[in-house]
């Protein structure tokens, strides 16, 4: 994450005032010493020379390029590399090292060696200094991240949502990237999944976002942070009534941060959907401006509801990945936020216009799987299926009938797929829906059978079948 610090600051070797231009980009040149301490680069150097048992610990939290000085840079690459070979870093062999690196007299020769060894009484403090060392590394990092945003400000490359979201990506790339850090010892994940599993057993811990759905959720156990999930289906099939629904029962009914982007609807459309599903209420009644007095008191006490509920609608048109990003993390960092929605993937604007349409789609799709893992929350993306199922024999959709991508059945935990009987053989299984939990990659596959009233926009537990039950 982020960028070598060394080619955003050409110092000096001990101190100086430093002159810098992020990239090569035109931009302000900052006559301003950066933040930097000379004396805690100098004492950790010093204690690690003298207890090379210091060092394992120093390097999870300080790394070369936090060093301000390229002398002291140079040092400690020299210390790491003989500490990882398992040979002693003491002046005697860091000399050498450095003498066959050619960087011995860029250092300021043996006695800049000796200088450093004497800095330092005692490992004790060695903790101390490396995050003395890494803090304004990583102040001089941001300085440069900053520049570099306002470079691409005023060149003004691209339109301002992409250039927001770049700038957003880039300061999220500079939040604590050590501690970000996906590096660990087999035995913490383990320890950490025995305290998820004994948590589990003692119901202390939810085993993911609820659907809302109980057949579904006993098989799914909800939907998981970090997990992209795809719902699948012909046209008119369902989709967005499906994911209406589900983000519907998550927000209302359980509380949850939902984020739904609609990319094929208006959010006054949604906001209709979003009614009729709450009120139970024809959505051709609802636009006909028929109603009783009594069906408007049941919109305006669904509507009541809704507007109480932790969502958040975002209807723009022809966006890309980018922006999607951008607009999930503000509002993580604003209001906090538990899943998205995405209404459909392959309406999604390609950032790369020129490239094959199966490539933009499968970039896509893994943009949102990364994005998932970034935010720790599940993305739910629904997608169209070609006329592949149609033509086979019982009209069953399949991971492979995706359209224009196999990537997206690659890059998903879960894949759900809708199927409704009645579309092909009018009368057959009238009002249910079938939702083909194909792929699970952390449990197993089967299916769900629900009750869909299509008037209503309204999915259901099949024990709740009938229109006239109002949850």
């Amino acid at each position: 994450m982020g960028y070598d610090i060394t080619k955003n600051f050409q110092s000096v070797n001990k101190t100086g005032p430093v002159k810098y231009s992020p990239r090569g980009q035109s931009a302000p040149v900052f006559d301003r010493t950066p933040p930097h301490c000379a004396e805690s680069e100098k004492g950790l150097l010093g204690a690690l020379l003298r207890d090379n048992s210091a060092i394992s610990e120093s390097q999870t939290v300080v790394k070369a390029d936090h060093f301000y000085s390229h002398a002291n840079r140079f040092v400690f690459e020299s210390i790491a590399s003989l500490f990882d070979m398992g040979r002693p870093a003491d002046v005697v062999t860091v000399a050498d090292d450095l003498k066959k690196k050619n960087q011995i007299e860029e250092i300021g020769g043996y006695a800049y060696l000796a200088e450093l060894f004497d800095s330092a009484a005692t490992s004790a403090n060695a903790g101390y200094y490396a995050k003395i060392v890494r803090d304004k590394g990583e102040l001089r990092a941001l300085i440069a991240t900053g520049s570099e945003i306002v470079a691409e400000a005023y060149a003004a490359a691209g339109e301002a949502d992409e250039i927001i979201g770049q700038a957003l990506a880039k300061m999220m790339d500079r939040a604590n990237p050590l501690q970000n850090s996906n590096c660990q010892p087999i035995a913490v994940a383990i320890n950490r999944s025995y305290d998820r599993i004994d948590k589990r057993q003692r119901g202390q811990m939810d085993t993911g976002i609820p659907s809302g759905f109980t057949d579904f959720d006993t098989l799914t156990a909800g939907f998981h942070p970090g997990e992209m999930g795809v719902i699948g289906a012909r046209p008119s099939i369902g989709k967005t009534a499906f994911a209406v629904n589900l983000a519907r029962n998550q927000a209302v009914d359980h509380g949850y941060r939902v984020l739904f982007f609609s990319l094929e609807q208006s959010s006054l459309e949604l906001a209709d959907r979003f009614i009729a599903a709450q009120a139970m209420l024809d959505q051709k009644k609802l636009r006909s401006s028929q109603l009783s007095s009594e069906d408007m008191d049941v919109v305006f006490k669904a509507g009541d509801k809704l507007k109480k509920a932790k969502l958040h609608i975002d209807d723009s048109a022809d966006t890309t990945m980018l922006r999607i990003a951008a607009r999930a993390r503000t509002i993580k960092q604003t209001t906090g936020l538990d899943i998205i929605y995405i209404d459909y993937l392959q309406l999604i604007a390609p950032e790369d216009r020129r490239s094959p349409r199966q490539e933009q789609v499968a970039q896509i799709s893994r943009r949102i799987k990364v994005l998932a893992r970034e935010l720790g929350i599940p993305i739910i993306t629904l997608a169209q299926l070609n006329r592949n199922s149609e033509e086979r024999e019982g009209n069953l959709p399949r991971m492979s009938d995706f359209r224009e991508s196999g990537g997206i059945e690659n890059d998903a935990d879960t894949v759900m797929l809708l199927h409704r009987p009645e579309r092909n053989n009018p009368g057959e299984r009238e009002g249910e829906v079938d939702v083909i939990v194909c792929k699970q990659r952390n449990g197993p596959i089967g299916n769900i059978t629900l009750a869909f009233n299509k008037a209503l926009a309204r999915f259901s537990n099949m024990a709740f079948k009938s229109p006239h039950d109002r949850f």
